[in-house]
């Protein structure tokens, strides 16, 4: 495609980071951190700042032993940096974003050329799944970066003439992902395939070579030890039984046991195949029947690049489709594999008719879902009453970006490539500046928050019931809170017992856990948020059956930083 070439021929590292810093970066600090995880990690990151202790990650007081602290320290950072949350939650995962993207573009232009690293560079920038975590505060972009990281070591090492050094770092940046999140082990995996690739050169390997080549582990075991050994050391100096607990869970529970025995988000083994790489993978998934029958013409003439980076993605995919527990995110190290193993056929399959089609039809479809939706929401009003908080004219940002999908698909349609890559910038440049802001209220209890501190006197206690650490984040007073995990009649219970307990005791929860022991018309409803009603009541509002209970649990108690 003639119209197509100015993008397929460029090769500068700026101009690339620069389209990826204006669509990664936009909205920085437009929005709060939303749930599931954003508000988890950054209220970690935010007591690490304010309490002065790191080591051990702390939610509102209570140990948080599902992850290492890695990702946290770096929104910890952030915040001592900027001073605010707001900004600080997604800097991780941009940064990340940014240098997986520059290791691509390096890996691409030393295996082919240099317009090949700009073009798998963009394609990396633009899919879906990619875009959508460097753009989140979940560890998924940082472990990414650190496991495409190692495989960039390995492919040095093995295809680029590089010393032993890129290998020892392919292991160094392993066992970063690794205390990143557990899964950072993935880059070993394209050690699997070259086993194949370099079988001649591992047979007349030397003894000097076995040495230094067994001398990765060692590498590896030195990063994991950077976060490990001060962690198992204040460990065994506490003999406190919490963090002992948080050691075990933390080595053993969060890893071994949740991958070979996951306890939810279960899937069946062709999960990955059939509901997460064809739509997250877009616009690069559109081309793969294509791209297997390219891949399997260079896999017989021994391309040593593609059959490493395909065995390497292979694994990957294989890796997390084994363990019963899948999410969607769990494959994103996989996309900066796939696509250097998509950006040196583009320009042949761009000369073909249906991948072109394909490309250009995407886009047409995009701008024709923002239109429909933008006038489901303009004319039904079953949806509009739903949508309130959203403000005048909901449907304004969907109309705006369905118009101007369409007006460059129109204007660029002899450029299917450019015309999809443009769309899904436009796309996410409106999605990240104008649609989060709106609906960023409706996403937060900010509201609630604020009005539980004016109508909490002050010098009163406040107890959460069922909360969200969103509450947390937003908490405008000082909080109790029971553990995360008690079961709501627990809490239920618990919080009876606690606000009969003291003088000036207040309890803030969720619909369903509040009405178990509180009286409906005796409470103050201060707005809904999480698809629940938010309830403030009391002693005076305790039903019979909850009165003269004794508390079996000390909450724990959170004093928000300025």
């Amino acid at each position: 495609m003639v119209n197509d070439r100015f993008l397929l021929n460029q090769r500068s590292l700026g101009w690339l980071l620069l389209i990826a810093l204006v669509v990664l970066g936009a909205g920085l600090g437009l929005r709060d951190p939303w749930p599931a995880d954003e508000p988890r990690f950054a209220l970690i990151a935010k007591e690490m700042v304010e309490s002065g202790q790191w080591l051990f990650p702390m939610r509102g007081g209570e140990i948080y032993p599902d992850k290492p602290p890695m990702f946290m320290w770096g929104i910890a950072l952030g915040y001592l940096l900027t001073g605010s949350i707001k900004v600080a939650f997604l800097l991780p995962s941009l940064l990340a974003g940014l240098l997986t993207i520059t290791l691509v573009w390096d890996m691409g232009r030393r295996l082919w050329n240099p317009s090949v690293g700009f073009l798998a560079g963009l394609l990396l920038l633009f899919t879906v799944q990619f875009t959508l975590q460097a753009k989140t505060a979940q560890i998924d972009a940082l472990v990414t970066f650190f496991i495409t990281l190692g495989v960039y070591g390995f492919v040095r090492f093995l295809l680029c003439g590089g010393g032993w050094r890129w290998y020892w770092l392919g292991w160094f940046a392993a066992g970063l992902g690794i205390i990143t999140k557990g899964v950072g082990l993935l880059a070993l995996l394209i050690l699997i395939p070259a086993i194949w690739t370099h079988r001649e050169k591992i047979r007349a390997a030397s003894r000097s070579d076995w040495l230094k080549g067994l001398a990765g582990p060692l590498f590896m075991l030195l990063a994991i030890g950077l976060w490990l050994v001060p962690m198992l050391l204040a460990v065994a100096q506490s003999g406190d039984p919490v963090l002992q607990a948080y050691r075990d869970n933390i080595l053993l529970r969060q890893t071994v046991t949740r991958y070979a025995n996951a306890w939810h988000h279960v899937k069946p083994f062709w999960y990955y195949l059939t509901s997460v790489i064809p739509p997250f993978w877009l616009p690069v998934s559109l081309l793969l029947p294509w791209l297997v029958v390219a891949w399997r013409k260079a896999i017989q003439g021994q391309d040593k690049r593609i059959i490493l980076l395909l065995g390497y993605l292979v694994l990957v995919i294989v890796f997390f489709s084994v363990s019963p527990g899948k999410r969607g995110v769990y494959v994103t190290p996989g996309t900066p594999a796939l696509a250097l193993l998509t950006a040196p056929f583009v320009a042949e399959l761009l000369a073909r008719v249906w991948p072109a089609r394909l490309l250009g039809g995407l886009g047409w479809l995009l701008g024709i879902i923002c239109l429909g939706g933008a006038g489901a929401l303009a004319f039904s009003a079953k949806l509009a009453s739903k949508l309130g908080d959203l403000g005048p004219a909901p449907w304004l940002p969907l109309l705006a970006m369905g118009a101007a999908l369409l007006l460059i698909n129109a204007l660029l349609r002899r450029a299917p490539l450019t015309a999809i890559l443009c769309s899904l910038a436009v796309g996410w440049l409106i999605y990240s500046s104008w649609i989060c802001v709106k609906l960023n209220d409706m996403r937060t209890p900010e509201g609630v928050m604020a009005l539980a501190a004016q109508q909490v006197p002050v010098g009163d206690e406040l107890l959460l019931a069922g909360f969200k650490e969103q509450h947390l984040l937003f908490a405008l007073q000082p909080v109790r809170h029971y553990p995360y995990l008690l079961g709501d009649g627990e809490q239920a219970r618990e919080a009876a017992a606690w606000v009969a307990a003291g003088p000036k005791r207040h309890v803030l929860g969720s619909a369903d856990i509040m009405t178990v022991c509180f009286d409906a018309a005796r409470m103050t409803n201060l707005g809904n948020r999480h698809r629940t009603d938010w309830l403030l009541a009391g002693v005076d509002a305790l039903k019979p059956a909850c009165q003269g209970l004794t508390p079996r649990l000390e909450p724990f108690r959170y004093t928000p930083g300025p």
